[in-house]
C-alpha cells in the first residue's frame, strides 16, 4: 500500500468545491441505498462528515 495515498486523496479533495463533493456523495448513496432516497447526503452544509446517521435528506432536483 502506498503511504502517500492519504496525502494525495486529501489534496485532491481540497481541490473540489464542497457542492461537487456533496453531489458525488449523493450519487453514491442513491446508487448504494435505494432509488427512493435519491438525494441522501452525509455531509453537513459546512462540508463536514455527518456520519452514517443522521442523514440529511434533500429534495430531489428536477431533471
Amino acid at each position: 500500500m502506498d503511504p502517500n495515498t492519504d496525502a494525495r486523496s486529501s489534496r485532491m479533495a481540497a481541490d473540489f468545491p464542497i457542492e461537487a463533493i456533496r453531489m458525488a456523495v449523493n450519487i453514491a448513496q442513491s446508487d448504494c441505498v435505494c432509488r427512493l432516497h435519491l438525494c441522501v447526503c452525509v455531509l453537513t452544509d459546512g462540508g463536514e462528515r455527518a456520519g452514517i446517521q443522521p442523514f440529511l435528506y434533500e429534495p430531489a432536483q428536477p431533471a
